[in-house]
């Protein structure tokens, strides 16, 4: 009886215990024991050796700090008071990039509108000028060159007419001409003069009468310009011409060779 009252106490102990346990698994959902570690103030901490929000450690093993330390490491660490929205690098070097473009443009168009351009209308104007000057010039050469054509033509009229003139003067009054060299023919000579202006003078009388008259120059030692008024291939022919002479010049009519 006693063993069995004794078994009876043990057995009422034992469930006891069970139910503590099962009450004791209640209050706490059946989640493991946690050692608790209130977290420090945010102030009293450095910002560069922060630890994560939560920290405690399970009964079964591991520390939940540590798996969060370990899963963190791979994301920006927050800073306070630091943070960069993101993409603002990219936007920035767009701004660079974009404020570079619009200099070059502006740049462009003050040396094509500032230099080069004034430079090609300048250079547009030389070419229009000379082109212009060139053309004046052709034009100016082109009134001389008929000008001249005007002139050279009237010109040749006039001494067309002087020399038509001149040969119905001659015609009439005859013709004077002055030998200076040999000719190998017989002249008739009718006067001689140590002055050539008196020879002239004495031609110029016979040529109005009709005759044509040929001055003999002075030669070697002969210093007179002879007058003569007819010539002839012979000695004879001559001579008669000479003959026949006499009386209207007298008996100072005479032939010689030259």
């Amino acid at each position: 009886m006693a063993k069995q009252k004794k078994d009876q106490e043990d057995q009422d102990n034992i469930n006891e215990e069970n139910l503590d346990d099962i009450n004791e698994v209640d209050d706490s959902f059946g989640l493991p024991d946690v050692d608790y570690q209130p977290l420090e103030s945010e102030s009293s901490e450095d910002p560069t050796d922060s630890e994560d929000t939560y920290a405690y450690t399970a009964d079964a093993g591991g520390s939940y700090g540590e798996e969060s330390q370990a899963g963190a490491s791979d994301e920006p660490e927050y800073i306070p008071g630091s943070y960069t929205p993101p993409g603002n690098d990219s936007n920035r070097t767009g701004m660079v990039i974009g404020i570079v473009i619009v200099l070059l443009l502006a740049a462009g168009a003050i040396w094509y509108f500032g230099f080069h351009r004034p430079a090609q209308i300048a250079e547009q104007e030389r070419i229009e000028k000379q082109r212009r000057e060139a053309a004046a010039k052709r034009k100016r050469e082109a009134e001389l060159q008929a000008e001249r054509e005007r002139i050279a033509r009237e010109q040749a009229e006039l001494e067309a007419a002087e020399q038509a003139a001149d040969e119905i003067v001659e015609l009439e009054t005859g013709m004077i001409e002055a030998i200076s060299s040999r000719t190998g023919r017989y002249y008739v000579v009718v006067a001689s003069a140590i002055d050539g202006d008196l020879a002239m003078d004495y031609a110029k009388e016979l040529s109005e009468s009709g005759q044509n008259v040929k001055i003999i120059e002075p030669y070697g030692r002969v210093k007179f310009y002879r007058v003569t008024i007819n010539d002839q291939d012979t000695w004879n022919d001559a001579q008669d011409t000479a003959n026949e002479l006499k009386g209207q010049y007298g008996d100072g009519v005479w032939v010689i060779k030259y």
